[in-house]
């Protein structure tokens, strides 16, 4: 059975998840790659540098 590793890279702008599947004892091919804008860091610099329930919202919902 083939090993899968992902990658998930949450931004302040968009979340992304790439899934490689190992091929060999050092090669990886990618089987699923997913991006999605959520605007994480949206309003945050204003206040108070606190992460906004919509946003944090958002984000959940693209990782579910």
């Amino acid at each position: 059975m083939a090993k899968k590793t992902a990658v998930v890279d949450l931004g302040s702008n968009s979340i992304r998840m790439v899934i490689f599947e190992k091929t060999s004892r050092y090669g990886f091919y990618t089987t699923c790659e997913y991006k999605r804008k959520v605007r994480l860091g949206e309003n945050a610099y204003n206040n108070g540098k606190i992460l906004q329930e919509e946003a944090m919202q958002r984000a959940e919902d693209a990782l579910a």
